[in-house]
């Protein structure tokens, strides 16, 4: 799973799981530290900070597809309302609204 940096919105410090690690800030270094503080950057899975678009078959005939991070939906139904694209069956799963995207200008390492 792709990894990008996120800030953490918070608005009270957060303890990381100590299983869940080694956790880098957003700048690529390991963390030692496992409290996050409002304002601190961390490495995240891009799903759990972007969210994720899946499509079910609502006749339950075909299996389930993942469409990708964020909100997204196959060329053939854009422009389609959310309502009809609820009907199709798409599910959009928001992102942690505890941390935002860092948007990069020049990848990591070229600083």
């Amino acid at each position: 799973m792709a990894m990008i940096p996120a800030r953490y919105v918070g608005g009270h410090d957060i303890l990381l799981s100590k299983f869940g690690g080694p956790y880098y800030d957003g700048n690529g270094t390991r963390l030692i530290d496992l409290v996050l503080h409002p304002g601190d950057t961390l490495m995240m899975d891009e799903e759990s900070v972007l969210g994720f678009s899946m499509l079910h078959d609502p006749r339950h005939e075909q299996p389930s597809q993942k469409i990708g991070v964020g909100k997204q939906v196959l060329e053939q139904h854009n422009g389609l309302q959310d309502h009809e694209l609820r009907d199709l069956g798409y599910q959009f799963h928001e992102g942690r609204s505890d941390f935002e995207p860092i948007r990069r200008t020049a990848p990591l390492g070229d600083d």
